[in-house]
Parts: structure tokens; sequence; C-alpha cells
């Protein structure tokens, strides 16, 4: 099956990807200053993951986000420094350091999750249910061959 690729710039598949994340990240810094919120998207997204997920380890973090891991220990280290995270050895293996969030951490999530709701549900209104999972099931397709490349 041939796929006809667009001929303009702005319609290829990396400049809408592109122009997404810059604008879902803008957006987002805007709104969570608004609200009186002193997290970027960056640290928020980490967040999200340890309060879903827990116990991750800086390796683990840095696959999931696709960052360097100097990136994510620095990124670990503020949160830390700002008393929303902890950092454990762990238990099996001492020279392995496993991330969780402390209970103000899990609070400032609790009162991240409803903002951060509420936004994306700004960003995706007009498209139906099933317009939004066609969308994630087709971008993560696109991100299944991406990987299956490396």
């Amino acid at each position: 099956m041939s796929i006809e690729l667009p001929e303009k710039f702005e319609d290829g598949l990396g400049y809408l990807v592109h122009q997404l994340m810059y604008g879902l990240r803008r957006n987002f810094i805007r709104e969570s200053e608004r609200a009186g919120m002193r997290v970027t998207p960056e640290e928020m997204v980490v967040v999200v993951l340890l309060y879903q997920r827990g116990g991750l380890t800086q390796t683990e973090l840095a696959g999931t986000l696709a960052k360097d891991k100097a990136v994510i220990t620095r990124m670990l280290a503020q949160l830390q420094k700002r008393g929303l995270v902890r950092r454990e050895a762990d238990a099996g293996d001492r020279r392995v350091v496993r991330s969780y969030l402390t209970d103000e951490g899990k609070k400032s999530f609790e009162e991240l999750q409803p903002l951060l709701d509420s936004f994306i549900r700004r960003a995706i209104e007009g498209l139906s249910q099933a317009e939004f999972d066609f969308t994630r099931l087709n971008l993560r397709r696109i991100i299944d061959n991406l990987e299956a490349m490396e």
C-alpha cells in the first residue's frame, strides 16, 4: 500500500507532531502558572509517572520519556530538593536507586490532575471519542514502526 505524502512542509507529520508538542508545552506552562502551580511540563510528566507507577529508576524514566539520564538526574534532584520526590536504594540491588513521590509529591499530583485533565480536554475539543482513539492508535503505530527501525 502506497501512501501519498504531503508536498507542503507544514502538512508533514514531523512538523505537525512538533507543533503539537510545542503547543501543549507552551499552553501547559501558561495554564499552570495561572493556577499557581510551579511545575514544568517535563517535571509534570515525571510526577505523573511516579504517581502511577512509583519506584522507577532513572534509566526507566529516561527510557519512557526519551530523555538523557543526566537530564532525568537533574530533574529528580530538583524535585527532591522541593520535597516532592524521595530516592531510595533498591532492596534487591543497592546499586539501583528508585524514585518515589513523597506525601507532598502525591498531594501536588492530586492538585495538578484536574488542571491537566481540563487542559487536555480543551486541547482535544471537537474530536469525538472515536476520532481521539483513532488518533492515539495511529500515533502508537508510527511510534512502534520507528522503534522497530532502531
